[in-house]
């Protein structure tokens, strides 16, 4: 910058570092904020005009150091993306700043992780910090969007975070997972594809995790059931006696000399006997329980099985009449 010194006048300005032989303070692209949160180069200088000037000069003197002038930038170059400079640095080697180590305080450093550093980068703090839905490990040049199944909630991550388990994030840049929908499942971390229920399962947005079994004395032969409404009820006649069941040819017959209603499962399957008058065959719904009106000659019990309808034989002295379940005696 000026003839005749003796050392180094001025120390290389920050976010640049400064080869030997650099005579300007004035770079060859100076970098900065465009505009609100946007880097970019806001000016440029054309060196040509001085380096002829000082080529003149040095040829005048028969300088030696004029050849190296030739092929010298002459002037503060910007430092490399990912990473940042304070002032006086001289090469564009990164090299770490340590106790141990002394050039470190005259060379680049890595960027630090949650921050970006653009090229010409002045500060510790870098270009700004990484953007929710971003995360930038140490030396980022940039802020890397959150890939899918993973969320980045603040400003400044360093690394993006799992979804939890009933969560899931289906898109890049996540700020924040979402609720695994009614139907499907999401039982692991980084979920990004929720899964559909399997037949014979539901799950609703009030249940946990995991697609849950529909329950004894119902049926589900469809995917994705939303709600435990959807499992369908065993069908009068028929005993659902396990969970999850997904095809009715896996129920069983009502008992012998009992009815089932819809819904009944293992536990009820004994609880409505046959009325008295009459008997039940398997497989005897409600509206069938009528039907088997007890024979002539004989009465039939509360529960009487449709093998045993005409084995209580009316005793001597007494007569049994149709749907009759007590003996009547014929001396009345």
């Amino acid at each position: 910058m000026s003839e005749g010194l003796s050392e180094p006048a001025v120390q290389c300005p920050a976010g640049y570092y400064c080869l030997k032989g650099t005579f300007t303070l004035q770079p060859d692209v100076t970098f900065g904020f465009v505009s609100a949160g946007v880097w970019g180069e806001i000016a440029d200088y054309d060196v040509e005009a001085a380096r002829q000037a000082l080529l003149l000069k040095l040829k005048a003197t028969k300088n030696p150091t004029r050849s190296s002038v030739i092929s010298l930038p002459l002037q503060p170059q910007a430092c490399a993306s990912g990473t940042f400079c304070l002032g006086g640095v001289k090469t564009p080697i990164m090299v770490d700043w340590i106790p141990s180590n002394e050039e470190g305080a005259t060379a680049p450093q890595n960027c630090y992780a949650g921050a970006y550093c653009k090229p010409g980068t002045p500060s510790s703090a870098g270009t700004g910090p990484c953007f929710p839905g971003h995360y930038c490990p140490p030396g980022s040049g940039h802020p890397t969007e959150a890939p899918v199944g993973n969320y980045a909630r603040l400003r400044g991550a360093a690394v993006p975070s799992l979804c939890f388990p009933g969560t899931w994030a289906p898109l890049n840049a996540t700020i924040g997972c979402r609720v695994c929908p009614a139907g499907y499942t999401c039982q692991s971390y980084g979920t990004y594809i929720p899964s559909i229920c399997p037949i014979g399962t539901y799950r609703s947005l009030a249940d946990s995790v995991t697609c849950r079994l529909c329950p004894q004395g119902t049926w589900a032969p469809e995917y994705g059931l939303t709600d435990i409404s959807q499992c369908e009820p065993c069908p009068a006649g028929r005993m659902c006696g396990y969970e999850g069941m997904t095809n009715l040819s896996y129920s069983e017959v009502c008992p012998d000399g009992h009815v089932c209603g819809e819904g009944t499962n293992k536990a009820m399957q004994f609880s409505y006997p046959c009325p008295a008058g009459y008997y039940c065959d398997s497989e005897t719904a409600p509206e069938d329980q009528f039907k088997g009106l007890c024979v002539k000659g004989a009465y039939c019990r509360r529960g009487t099985k449709a093998y045993l309808k005409a084995y209580f034989k009316c005793p001597v002295g007494f007569y049994c009449v149709s749907a009759l379940y007590r003996i009547w005696n014929t001396d009345v």
